[in-house]
């Protein structure tokens, strides 16, 4: 999650999803970086763990802000009242500032640091990779699939297009897609030959539990 951390127990040393954050990781050796990818009002990818925006910004000290403060349905069927990517476009997300989530990290460079987006990431990670004669790939992740799409986003399409855009739509680009969700991966497939990557665990996490997506549903 680009969120670099060599040998120092804590970690982190800068507020993750940041291009500090991914230039330092790649910096120290990383093969890939892991942007989780959220999206705006404007439809454009921008690097967050999940749309809320109270924990990694300073959105809730933004007065301007104050009535964007909303209450939605989570992924989980929690009920979740915050600030939420899809509620601001790319040019109010960049007038953010972000924070270190974690708790026992260092915060010095709390406030310091835009939200990139997707297409910054990229061309961050392929000027990095030609600047030190090796590949630095790309691992994104797709959040909150049914949320981006009650408020009228096409997550996987937004996902081909700036593959494509970058020329990373290819089997042999650096890039893996992942996502929880097998039915975004499904839609990329027939749109794209980026590497895909879906996660499966056992239903609501109890040992000896069925998978939560079926083999043949993955294979497809």
């Amino acid at each position: 999650m680009c969120s670099s951390s060599p040998n120092a127990a804590p970690g982190g040393e800068r507020p993750e999803h940041t291009l500090e954050a991914c230039q330092l990781t790649i910096a120290q050796g990383a093969d890939f970086i892991e942007p989780e990818l959220v999206m705006n009002s404007d439809g454009v990818l921008m690097a967050r763990h999940d749309p809320r925006l109270s924990d990694s910004t300073d959105v809730a000290a933004r007065p301007e802000f104050a009535g964007r403060r909303r209450t939605l349905m989570g992924p989980e069927g929690e009920t979740l009242t915050d600030w939420w990517t899809f509620d601001f476009t790319a040019a109010e997300l960049k007038a953010l500032r972000a924070r270190q989530v974690r708790a026992g990290r260092p915060k010095a460079h709390d406030g310091l640091h835009e939200i990139p987006d997707f297409g910054e990431l990229s061309a961050l990670a392929k000027a990095e990779g030609t600047a030190r004669n090796r590949v630095a790939g790309l691992y994104p992740e797709t959040k909150w699939l049914l949320e981006h799409a009650a408020a009228g986003l096409d997550i996987a399409a937004a996902i081909s297009a700036a593959m494509t855009a970058a020329g990373r739509d290819k089997a042999d680009s650096p890039v893996f897609v992942r996502s929880s969700d097998h039915l975004i991966l499904k839609t990329l497939r027939r749109r794209i030959g980026t590497r895909l990557v879906q996660p499966v665990c056992p239903e609501g996490w109890q040992t000896g539990a069925p998978a939560t997506i079926p083999l043949d549903e993955i294979a497809g």
